[in-house]
């Protein structure tokens, strides 16, 4: 008996082309500020800590941090300038 279907390769099924992230910003901070972002991501409802900040920080950019909520629009000044979140 033959499987007519095609097997598929290793690894995570690519994504379809300008759907996929391909550059990465990276931020030092410190683990008391990672930890205010993890708990603002999970307050937000985000998936991940990376979804959240790249939101705040496309919000800022555009000259919109109100758009993302009140804590988010006092943290993405700070993020944006290099302060600590703990500096406000």
């Amino acid at each position: 008996m033959t499987d007519n279907t095609e097997k598929r390769g290793r690894g995570r099924p690519r994504m379809a082309p300008g759907e996929a992230k391909t550059t990465i910003f990276s931020i030092r901070v410190t683990l008391d500020d990672l930890d205010a972002i993890k708990h603002a991501a999970e307050r937000a409802g985000t998936p991940s800590a990376s979804d959240w900040a790249r939101a705040v920080l496309l919000e800022a950019a555009a000259g919109r941090p109100e758009a993302a909520g009140p804590l988010e629009a006092m943290l993405a000044p700070a993020l944006l300038s290099g302060l600590r979140a703990c500096d406000l």
